[in-house]
């Protein structure tokens, strides 16, 4: 009976061992390596000698350093004013929809209220109340009221979805 050989692949080992070896750092309680720089720097000081490409492509696998990382501040930000606006025309402008404008907006104060949202709900006479930043009791009461429209809709959806075969009715 001939004995079997295990086939190790001198990359795959090296490259194995390179990522026991970040990982040992990056995880080791006395330091903190926000950046690729920061974390080959420490390698540096335990002797080992990875270049800035290894540091970063071990980072960008860590959940830790993903939620973490900072955002880079040249990329411009998404506007949600604008989709939060098409989305209010988009329910009440429709002529087929029973639904009337409020004549009172209730928000936080998010950015999403601002702009083209705000100059909307001027067009239409609706109040816009912004709850302050420190008031949990408000806060509460809209997160709450948005819950139970959320289980509504949910509701809703559910049940043309079951009696209906139109496609377009169906959630994609």
């Amino acid at each position: 009976m001939s004995q079997s050989q295990i086939l190790i692949d001198p990359n795959e080992a090296q490259r194995i061992e390179k990522n026991i070896i970040l990982h040992g750092i990056y995880y080791h309680p006395t330091g903190y390596h926000p950046n690729p720089k920061s974390l080959r720097d420490a390698c540096k000081k335990e002797s080992h000698r990875f270049c800035l490409s290894e540091c970063k492509n071990f980072l960008e696998d860590q959940e830790s350093y993903q939620t973490n990382k900072t955002s880079l501040k040249y990329i411009p930000r998404v506007s949600y004013g604008l989709k939060v606006a098409k989305a209010f025309r988009k329910v009440y402008g429709d002529q087929n929809n029973p639904l009337t404008w409020p004549k009172l907006l209730q928000c936080d104060n998010g950015r999403e209220w601002m702009g083209e949202t705000s100059r909307l709900m001027q067009d239409h006479d609706i109040t816009i109340w912004v709850i302050g930043l420190y008031s949990h009791r408000g806060t509460a009461i809209v997160e709450r009221f948005n819950q139970t429209l959320l289980k509504i809709l949910y509701k809703i959806q559910y049940a043309v979805e079951s009696i209906s075969s139109d496609p377009e009715l169906m959630r994609a």
